[in-house]
């Protein structure tokens, strides 16, 4: 499934002030601020449950985890931190599929595939 929102990082802010963003993709227009709980956020990733944004903060060596609520805000108050590691410097981050997701995924696209086959060949 398709999220409805984006979700963007400011690393200029070192502090973690007005750092984390959360756009809805209908009109590009209604955009939330949420301050992080570590400067410095660089990379993010939703999981597959669309229910929590991980982030990694490359500067100050730590990777922490928000959860979204149904509307695509985020729960700052409730955001923790998942590893921490001065001397490290935490930068790519993804979310593992599991086989029967992305089978159910390609079982489903490959069910629209054929509503758009030619029926010319069937005349």
């Amino acid at each position: 499934a398709t999220s409805e929102y984006l979700y963007v990082s400011d690393i200029t802010s070192g502090d973690g002030k007005a750092s984390l963003y959360v756009i809805e993709q209908k009109d590009f227009t209604n955009i939330r601020k949420y301050d992080a709980i570590i400067g410095a956020p660089h990379n993010l990733i939703v999981n597959s449950n669309q229910d929590k944004l991980f982030v990694t903060h490359t500067g100050p060596g730590f990777v922490t985890v928000y959860d979204i609520n149904a509307d695509g805000s985020l729960d700052v108050a409730n955001a923790r931190k998942l590893f921490e590691e001065i001397e490290s410097k935490p930068f790519g981050i993804m979310n593992i599929v599991s086989l029967n997701e992305y089978q159910a995924s390609n079982a489903h696209n490959d069910d629209d595939s054929d509503d758009d086959d030619d029926d010319s060949d069937r005349r």
